[in-house]
């Protein structure tokens, strides 16, 4: 049995990781505790010191735990941060030996050098590169690592050692203060530098951390280094907190250090020039040194400088050749590759290529060429489409084809060769992503034209059979009237579910599916044909085997024998099921679109006068205290007028004719913003669940109409439910397969969002469900229902794009589905409220244009009482007399349609006049004009009637407000 005994370390070794971050806060913790409960104490600075150096030791520890976890690059990464920490606690061990044991000792040279050398390794960390761990040992990353702990251990020796033994410790301990603070900021900014440049979010999570800390590290421990020099106080030990902290975050970063759970696309590798810039450049600080210093510097400096250059140089040119072999031998295996390449693609006898997913061919075999007929040269100047049978349509349905299986499986293709003559290939492709992200097609071509052929005229044959016999889809008979014997063929199993083999044989077996009611209607027909030998037509109901009925069409004829005698008689069945189902549809939608149109053209009219009763009202409530009896009967005016605009506004939405502002937006925001409300609308006796699609797409609707929709299906599952019950609104996304619509053809396939609203009520019968939608029809008693709320849903959600379902049983509740077609595109903000502007009033010259003289004047009264200069056109041919003699108007109010002249020939030519002028349209009734599907065209102002003054007038505002557009785009 094999066991993954890495994966099952790197699974403990999760587990440990918490207690190692909490041992590394605990022993920071013990630190500090120490230091507050014995910092006067003499001994302190010994403890501070063995707890400086156990978390050094510590953190070393850790980072080799890390590096055993990790792989690619972070493995050397933390492997020689482990390495520095580990270099750092050895010079700390040999120092606290020399203080603390031999006491008075001078500061040693080694325990110094340790120090100094320790950074070193993360030098070379800076420098890491995923590609230097991949196979063999990368001798460039060697050499490079070998470079920077050489010019280390060189400026050390140069700057420190050989100073220290030549002048004192009194004279290199100022240099040394001054060294190793650069050396850490110099460390800390390559860390940085490398986080912050690099595209890895691995790399930049590995690096980011490890380099805030090390710039902590450089300030904290310059500060700590400087007060402990000053005083030999005990309380001075807390400055030894400056590497116990920093050493402690270090652990903490590999210990919470994780792998990606994805392999990343981003490459992880440095430039080799900026690498190997970076690494040996800095060699020539050494003869800078030499000159700058030449008066100070001793024999031991100028040949440790020289012999540092040199050694840097030799290792530069020993880079340089490895590199060099490098590429050669990269050259060569790829130029060997590609000579075995071109060898098989070349001579292989099935035909080869590659081209763009646009069709540009970039290479092709002798074989593949040949196979068209073309020489290779002219092969490459012929775009792929025109090699396809179908030309470009086909190809470009192949590549989706392609795109959305995502397989390679081979397939058979028809081309068309140079001669014109069809040729069928096996096709096998697959799309190459390259690495500037374009995409390219390479395939195979095999010849499969003799074998196709043959096959097609097999299956010509075969098909020309079956054609002659189930081209009209209908039943073939025989019967014989003597035995009774009827033979059945064609498309029995279609259009009845039996095979033919079912029911052919005795006619009682054919008798026992007509309905009980047409049995004797049959009879008499069939006997009537036998009798006189004519022709027989009839329709009759047959039961299929799923137990629905279906309308069957007879046609046939008697045939008579040699004595004259009838002996068969022969015809066909046709299924008229669906076709009397659209008959019955066409009639029922010439029916409502009639009821439509009426309720439409109704609506203009209607609209004007509730304008004109509702602007009135509102204007005599507002001159009229509430006292005043006046004020009353204005109210109940309003009132009134209010009911019959909403009622105007159902018949609009039935009749598809309500303008629509659709936005981006997602049902399940709008059931949440309903399902507050719902409370106010049904009892306590029901209880409501809402099931909302967590990933539900976007859909484009009006948000105001959709609202209306759901309360309106909310308010008729209520009265479904008169005892109480379960309201259930459900979100789904759906997508909606050609099967599915070839049963509803009143949709189409594709993706949906759905949107149902369930009761477990009393339910509807077939009868009522036929007649759910028609309008002013309603089962609810009379004075409690207007017969519009169902229509007028059905009205928004076909003019929304949508599609409505019912499903309902007598006492087993109702559920209606709505499917609107789903959108790629996020959901849209809402805009905020807008200003209210009622209590503004304007200076700016108006042009009125309205036919109706009732609303004429409710506008000019509402525009004049708040400061407007208004111009008013009774009809279109007084406009160009008006405008000859007014000043030129800063706004256009006219009605959309209107005798002789609709509202957007009106403002183009009044634009002609006045170019700068802006339009703002009335209608309670829209048209092609301004409207298109039931969307209003984008940048007009529109204003649906009825309104009422304010509204009027914080229209005009707003549209005076917005910025200019010429009326001739409107």
């Amino acid at each position: 049995m094999h066991v993954d005994f890495s994966r099952s370390l790197r699974a403990s070794t999760r587990t440990r990781f918490p207690r190692l971050a909490l041992a590394a806060l605990l022993l920071l913790i013990a630190h500090i505790a120490l230091l507050a409960a014995f910092g006067h104490s003499p001994k302190v600075e010994m403890w501070s010191d063995i707890f400086k150096v156990a978390s050094a030791l510590f953190t070393a520890v850790v980072c080799f735990l890390s590096g055993s976890r990790s792989d690619g690059i972070a493995r050397p990464f933390w492997y020689l941060t482990g390495t520095a920490f580990g270099t750092w606690f050895l010079a700390a061990c040999l120092r606290f030996y020399e203080s603390y044991y031999l006491v008075n000792a001078p500061f040693g040279i080694v325990p110094l050098m340790l120090f100094f050398l320790s950074a070193a390794p993360m030098f070379v960390a800076v420098f890491l590169s995923d590609e230097d761990f991949r196979g063999a040992i990368n001798w460039e990353w060697v050499l490079d690592a070998t470079q920077i702990l050489g010019l280390t251990l060189v400026v050390y020796l140069f700057v420190i050692y050989i100073p220290l033994l030549t002048y004192g410790e009194q004279v290199v301990s100022p240099v040394e203060d001054r060294l190793l603070p650069w050396r850490n900021i110099f460390l800390t900014a390559g860390l940085l530098t490398r986080a912050i440049l690099t595209r890895s979010p691995s790399v930049r999570r590995l690096y980011l951390p490890v380099g805030m800390t090390m710039g902590v590290y450089a300030a904290s421990t310059w500060i700590g280094n400087r007060a402990q020099s000053l005083s030999d106080a005990p309380e001075t030990a807390w400055y030894d907190l400056a590497w116990a902290i920093p050493f402690c975050l270090i652990a903490l970063a590999a210990t919470l250090w994780r792998e990606p759970l994805k392999q990343e696309s981003v490459a992880l590798q440095i430039p080799g020039i900026a690498r190997v810039s970076f690494v040996y450049l800095p060699s020539l600080i050494l003869p800078v040194l030499l000159l700058v210093k030449y008066r100070q510097i001793v024999r031991e400096q100028i040949f440790l400088g020289l012999f540092g250059l040199i050694f840097s140089i030799i290792l530069f040119n020993t880079r340089l050749a490895v590199t060099q072999r490098r590429q050669r031998l990269t050259m060569q295996a790829l130029h060997a590759k590609e000579q075995q390449y071109r060898s098989l693609f070349e001579r292989n006898m099935a035909g080869v290529f590659r081209s763009t997913l646009e069709g540009k061919l970039l290479d092709c075999n002798p074989a593949a060429a040949s196979m068209f007929g073309y020489s290779r040269e002219e092969m490459m100047r012929i775009p792929m489409h025109e090699l396809y049978f179908g030309g470009a349509e086909e190809r470009d349905r192949w590549i989706v084809m392609r795109r959305s299986d995502g397989a390679s499986a081979p397939q058979e293709v028809c081309f068309c060769r140079k001669d014109g003559s069809p040729m069928w290939v096996v096709l096998n492709t697959n799309i190459e992503e390259q690495p500037d992200g374009s995409e390219l097609l390479e395939g195979t071509l095999v010849d499969i034209t003799e074998r196709k052929l043959t096959n097609i005229a097999i299956e010509d044959w075969k098909r020309r059979y079956d054609d002659a016999v189930l081209a009209s889809g209908q039943i073939i008979y025989e019967s014989d009237p003597e035995s009774g014997h009827v033979t059945l063929g064609g498309c029995v199993q279609k259009v009845l579910g039996y095979s033919a083999e079912e029911l052919s044989g005795e006619a009682r077996s054919w008798l026992a599916l007509i309905h009980p009611d047409d049995v004797a209607h049959y009879r008499e027909r069939r006997n009537s044909a036998v009798a006189t030998g004519g022709a027989i037509e009839f329709e009759y109901r047959v039961r299929r085997k799923d137990n629905v009925y279906r309308i069957l069409w007879e046609q046939g004829r008697a045939v008579r024998g040699a004595s004259g005698r009838v002996v068969r008689v022969v015809g066909f069945i046709s299924d008229l099921t669906e076709r009397r189902a659209l008959e019955a549809q066409l009639r029922q939608a010439q029916k409502m679109e009639a009821v439509g149109t009426l309720a439409g053209g109704v609506a203009h009219d209607f609209n004007n006068l509730l304008t004109v009763i509702s602007g009135y009202s509102t204007m005599q409530l507002a001159r009229t205290a509430p006292s005043d009896p006046l004020h009353y009967e204005a109210e109940q005016i309003k009132a009134a007028a209010d009911r019959a605009a909403a009622l105007t506004r159902q018949l609009l939405a039935f009749s598809r004719r309500t303008v629509l502002q659709p936005r981006r937006v997602s049902l399940n925001d709008i059931v949440r913003n309903v399902e507050k409300m719902l409370r106010r609308l049904i009892g306590e006796d029901i209880e409501v669940l809402t099931v909302l699609a967590a990933d539900l797409g976007t859909v484009k609707v009006d948000l105001g109409q959709i609202e209306q929709v759901l309360m309106n299906l909310v308010v008729n599952a209520r009265d479904a439910m008169p005892s109480g019950g379960k309201l259930t609104i459900q979100t789904e996304n759906v997508e909606l397969s050609e099967n599915y619509t070839r049963k509803h053809e009143y949709v189409s396939p594709g993706r949906y969002v759905f949107l149902a609203v369930s009761d477990s009520g009393t339910g509807m019968s077939p009868e009522t469900q036929a007649r759910l939608f028609e309008p002013f029809f309603t089962t609810k008693e009379p004075g409690k229902g207007t017969g519009l709320g169902l229509p007028m849903v059905y009205g928004i959600v076909k003019q929304s794009g949508g599609s409505i379902e019912v499903y309902s049983e007598l006492n087993h509740g109702t559920t209606v589905k709505i499917y609107f077609p789903r959108v790629d595109a996020e959901v849209e903000k809402a805009a905020p409220p807008a200003e209210r502007t009622d209590h503004k009033h304007g200076s700016e010259r108006i042009l009125l244009v309205e036919d109706d003289v009732h609303l004429r004047g409710l506008v000019l009264d509402i525009l004049t009482a708040r400061g407007y200069v208004v111009e008013v056109v009774t009809k279109a041919e007084e406009l160009e007399s008006v405008i000859q003699r007014t000043p030129e108007c800063d706004l256009l109010v006219t009605d959309v349609i209107m005798p002789k002249m609709n509202g957007p020939e009106l403002a183009r030519r009044v634009a002609q006049h006045w170019p700068r002028i802006k339009v703002l349209y009335m209608s309670g009734y829209t048209t092609n004009a301004i409207v298109h599907h039931g969307v209003l065209n984008e940048g007009l102002f529109f204003l649906q009637k009825p309104f009422l003054p304010a509204t009027l007038a914080a229209k005009v505002r707003e549209v005076l407000d917005a910025p200019s557009r010429s009326a001739k785009q409107s």
